[in-house]
């Protein structure tokens, strides 16, 4: 009847998840996620955004939200809140304000399967991505993702890079 049992999925995220500065000739596949659910024969609608923040989903997010909760979409991968360690109000928001707005949005797609990304590795001294004054709230935030999801699948992309491994994500093996 046209129905699919296959994932289909919705990308919540940064440049980082839209694939900006990625290897692909097309940048709307080049997201590391994005590399991975094309691979693996995965439909999915990249809805990565430059700029973006978790805060600023929850303040505007009425068609992704629409879109995360259509039954078009099985699952929603939310791309680690780099800006919101970077950016939000200042960049002086703790790790717990910025985990709290992640368990708000994540309650918005409660029938949806989640998978929350962690944030790639630090690779700046302060001249690029991340100053190094918030690196501590980065790692933080990144051991909230760890420990405290309630049901949101992980997919620890910080811990594989820095390993040296690859970042293949098995939810959809």
């Amino acid at each position: 009847s046209g129905v699919t049992t296959k994932p289909s999925v919705l990308i919540l995220g940064t440049s980082i998840d839209h694939g900006e500065g990625g290897t692909q000739a097309t940048i709307f596949n080049s997201g590391l996620v994005c590399q991975q659910l094309s691979d693996a024969g995965i439909g999915f609608i990249n809805g990565g955004i430059r700029a973006d923040s978790v805060r600023r989903q929850l303040a505007s997010d009425a068609k992704r939200l629409a879109l995360g909760n259509s039954t078009e979409i099985t699952t929603v991968i939310f791309g680690g809140p780099v800006n919101d360690v970077t950016r939000s109000v200042g960049g002086t928001s703790t790790a717990a304000e910025i985990f709290a707005d992640m368990q708000t949005q994540w309650a918005k797609f409660p029938t949806k399967n989640r998978i929350q990304l962690t944030m790639t590795p630090l690779t700046s001294d302060g001249a690029g991505t991340t100053p190094i004054a918030r690196a501590q709230v980065w790692r933080d935030v990144n051991d909230l993702i760890r420990n405290n999801t309630n049901g949101v699948k992980v997919w620890d992309i910080a811990a594989v890079m820095s390993n040296g491994g690859s970042a293949t994500c098995t939810w959809f093996s």
